[in-house]
């Protein structure tokens, strides 16, 4: 569908050409089936589009040895493989096996939902109560996710340097997601300070993770199959992995209060639970788990406006 034929009236011969024919064959197949591409990728440019390709190609930053590869048939092999992946709507971080979040490059496949900026807020509010405990405490800070995916969240704070340390306990009911975080943690263990610790463990949300936090966080899966199954995009719903996107309608209520009593029996009296949440149902949400253990919070809105999360306090019954 995607395979414009090369150009033959370009001269092949300088590698001026080169890189002319190359831009000129990308360009017109962005003309002929960008808007269908938009389609699958809401505000797809084509100055994004091209420098994908090159990531796609291993060559974020191309050099002339890359040019000079499109004419001995690899490079074109490969932009058959990709156009075509682009047709079937595959999504583009799954094309690449990479997201960035938070000024981090992570590995992410289908076994893990793709990083969104949206979450963020939910990061930023981590980094603030770090920043708070560090100064007032004396020990390391005991940090616990629920529902911890590809590992941004907890990676991402894991790299930042407290005078105490942190000690991270990650976890995931999904064995396949904790192999790609595990595989981010090998590959991001470098710029992790000695004195932080992670340790992923499998668990379906804190049944397993014993202990008592300072801070607890999650972007559990908060979506109703049926009831809010017309807000997702079509694509998210065909790519991206159900068990970590959906519950069932009738499910919703109870599994979020034997969530709420975990996040009670293992939270620290003043500790602080942070949880992303679908904007329809948290203020609900909310007046749910103030009625399961005495607590203050609020809902806090992304930079958009919209309600994103949950901030609750626990405070002395």
């Amino acid at each position: 569908m995607s395979q414009t034929p090369l150009s033959p009236t370009i001269k092949q011969n300088s590698l001026r050409d080169k890189k002319n024919n190359l831009y000129s064959h990308l360009e017109k197949s962005f003309e002929e089936y960008g808007e269908t591409w938009q389609s699958f990728y809401p505000g797809l440019s084509f100055s994004f589009f091209i420098n994908h390709f090159y990531e796609y190609c291993g060559n974020r930053f191309p050099r002339d040895s890359f040019f000079n590869q499109w004419f001995g048939g690899l490079i074109e092999l490969k932009w058959k493989r990709y156009s075509s992946l682009l047709d079937l709507g595959k999504p583009l971080s799954y094309i690449t096996k990479s997201g960035y979040f938070f000024e981090t490059e992570f590995y992410v496949d289908e076994r893990v939902l793709i990083p969104r900026f949206e979450t963020e807020v939910l990061l930023e509010e981590i980094i603030k109560e770090l920043n708070q405990l560090d100064k007032k405490s004396q020990q390391v800070i005991e940090m616990a996710e629920v529902g911890v995916g590809p590992g941004t969240l907890s990676l991402s704070v894991a790299q930042l340097n407290y005078k105490n340390g942190l000690n991270i306990v990650a976890g995931d009911l999904s064995q396949d997601a904790l192999d790609v975080c595990r595989l981010n943690l090998f590959r991001l263990g470098f710029s992790i300070p000695n004195k932080n610790r992670v340790s992923l463990i499998c668990s379906d949300r804190l049944a397993k993770m014993k202990g008592s936090y300072d801070l607890i966080y999650s972007n559990p899966p908060y979506i109703k199959r049926q009831g809010d199954l017309e807000d997702v995009h079509n694509n998210v719903v065909k790519n991206e992995p159900e068990v970590a996107l959906f519950l069932e309608d009738e499910e919703y209520e109870n599994w979020f209060q034997l969530f709420f009593e975990q996040v009670n029996t293992c939270l620290k009296e003043g500790g602080l639970f942070l949880m992303e949440g679908h904007e329809k149902h948290l203020q609900s949400l909310l007046k749910k788990i103030k009625e399961t253990f005495s607590c203050e919070g609020s809902v806090i809105q992304d930079l958009n406006g919209r309600d994103r999360l949950l901030k609750i306090r626990k405070i002395n019954g």
